[in-house]
Parts: structure tokens; C-alpha cells; sequence
């Protein structure tokens, strides 16, 4: 029973990944993009979902008792936050590399 409740639980944190996927792909095919193009172009659509996400769970918690611990947390590690970016980069790059080659069902079908 606790593995139903899982995956109804994990089940909406799906669609958009799924429809993200999709429309990258029509994107690709029907443009005739370089990938790095469309990673420009839905980086902004992004980046306002994460500035939403960053909102609603992480300003809460800075403008309390947490922001100077949260501060100075990035000032100590700021190596291993610019390694994240950069991964996190190449991972999206990779992604959409992957969504024009062949397809987005090929991306979902190997994790």
C-alpha cells in the first residue's frame, strides 16, 4: 500500500517534466535548432518556474533566522556551488542533445 501512495504522489511531479520533454521536442523538429538555440530559448520559461519554486519554499526561511546561516553557507562553498551550475548545465545541454538526436521518449526510457 505505501508504494500506491508513493506513486500517486509522484505521479503530478511528472506531467510537466513530460510536457516539458514533449515540447522541446517539437521545438527541435520543427525548427531545425543547434542545441544550445533551444536551451536558450527555454531557459527563461525555466528559470521564472524555479524563481516561483525559490519564492514560495526558500524566501520564507532567508528572511527568517536562516538567511545569514544561508549566506554564508554559499560564501564558504562557493567552489561546490559553481560546480553544481556547471553540471547542471551540461545536464540540460546533454538533455537536449539527446531530445534532437533521437527522441524524448529515448531520454525517459534510459533513466
Amino acid at each position: 500500500m505505501a508504494v500506491d501512495q508513493l506513486l500517486i504522489t509522484i505521479q503530478p511531479l511528472l506531467l510537466p517534466q513530460s510536457l516539458r520533454l514533449v515540447l522541446t521536442q517539437k521545438l527541435l523538429a520543427s525548427h531545425q535548432l543547434h542545441p544550445l538555440d533551444a536551451l536558450a530559448l527555454l531557459s527563461p520559461a525555466c528559470t521564472a518556474w524555479l524563481a516561483v519554486a525559490a519564492v514560495l519554499l526558500d524566501l520564507p526561511h532567508l528572511l527568517g533566522d536562516g538567511g545569514a546561516a544561508a549566506g554564508l553557507a554559499l560564501a564558504e562553498n562557493h567552489g561546490s556551488f559553481l560546480l553544481a551550475s556547471v553540471m547542471g548545465f551540461a545536464v540540460n545541454a546533454l538533455a537536449i542533445l539527446v531530445i534532437k538526436l533521437s527522441s524524448s521518449l529515448m531520454l525517459k526510457v534510459g533513466h
